[in-house]
């Protein structure tokens, strides 16, 4: 088992699942209907649901929690996806 021993590891290690989490929609190219419900925002609210103690003391202990959360969201949709119309 792996003890996190600081808040700047947890806040690495939940991170790098919450991008894991929304990176696996995509997983073979997938094509996502933006005119309904879409499995990211799916993906952002069963991640933080389960894991949203974590969340919840990261947003209250974290001092630079919600940059580097705002962060994550400003690379994952501006760098590591591409979002195309879907022309006909």
């Amino acid at each position: 088992m792996h003890i996190i021993s600081n808040k700047e590891e947890i806040l690495e290690e939940m991170l790098a699942g919450f991008e894991k989490a929304i990176l696996d929609v995509f997983k073979d190219d997938r094509k996502i209907d933006a005119g309904q419900p879409t499995p990211i925002t799916e993906a952002i609210f069963r991640y933080m649901e389960t894991h949203q103690k974590a969340f919840y003391a990261l947003a209250k202990g974290h001092e630079g929690f919600e940059r580097r959360l705002v962060a994550l969201f400003h690379g994952l949709f501006t760098e590591k996806s591409t979002l195309k119309p879907n022309l006909p």
